[in-house]
């Protein structure tokens, strides 16, 4: 197997081919995806419709888990508008979980983030 097959499979941008016949049941990182997506759906619910309509197309679109986590930027500037960046924080923070074994970035925690953040500037 070539080494760039192997990363594209690992970001989830190039299918197996087992995966791309149809021929077997959905895989764990396929369930992780879907949960993943409905996390993201879950955190941008309390955003005004505007906001809601165009962040669903942007996570239904994203085609892998990398996508997807590089989304959180938008989602949380969506959140902090409507609601205000503490809870946007907080409801992107629930979502990390789901990328964890998907990306290797989601090791890093939000609230470790903002806890050195809330330090730096003497914020609590």
């Amino acid at each position: 197997m070539e080494k760039s097959s192997r990363l594209q499979r690992w970001f989830g941008t190039v299918p197996p081919a087992e995966e791309a016949a149809g021929s077997r049941a959905p895989s764990a990182i396929d369930t992780s995806l879907a949960e993943a997506r409905r996390a993201l759906l879950e955190a941008v619910a309390p955003c005004t419709e505007h906001h809601r309509i165009r962040a669903s197309w942007q996570i239904t679109q994203a085609s892998s888990a990398m996508e997807l986590w590089l989304l959180r930027a938008d989602l949380f500037d969506y959140l902090a508008q409507d609601v205000g960046e503490m809870q946007a924080a907080q409801r992107i923070a629930l979502v990390l979980p789901c990328f964890h074994g998907l990306v290797p970035a989601a090791s890093v925690s939000l609230r470790q983030t903002i806890r050195h953040r809330s330090r730096a500037t003497g914020l609590r």
